[in-house]
């Protein structure tokens, strides 16, 4: 969607717990998409689908914070095989 020129934008945000929030400190969601319409054979008609990708700060942030401590573990088994691999 991005390569065929579209731009990711800004979502309204809904969410009752961020209302008591400052502006600068809400969860910043953006979304981008676009519809395509798509046949069914078996009943003969076309029905619209809308393709979205929505991208929330407070979930990236989360996830990034987690990203290290999921890795260590999988470093750790990957020297492990690493060594077995070499004796």
């Amino acid at each position: 969607m991005v390569a065929a020129g579209q731009r990711w934008r800004i979502l309204p945000s809904i969410a009752q717990r961020e209302r008591a929030k400052d502006q600068d400190d809400r969860t910043v969601s953006r979304g981008i998409g676009h519809s395509v319409e798509r046949p069914d054979e078996a009943l003969g008609v076309r029905s619209p689908v809308r393709h979205l990708s929505i991208h929330a700060s407070a979930l990236a942030q989360h996830e990034a914070q987690r990203r290290p401590v999921d890795m260590s573990p999988i470093e750790a088994d990957i020297q492990r095989m690493q060594g077995l691999g070499n004796k």
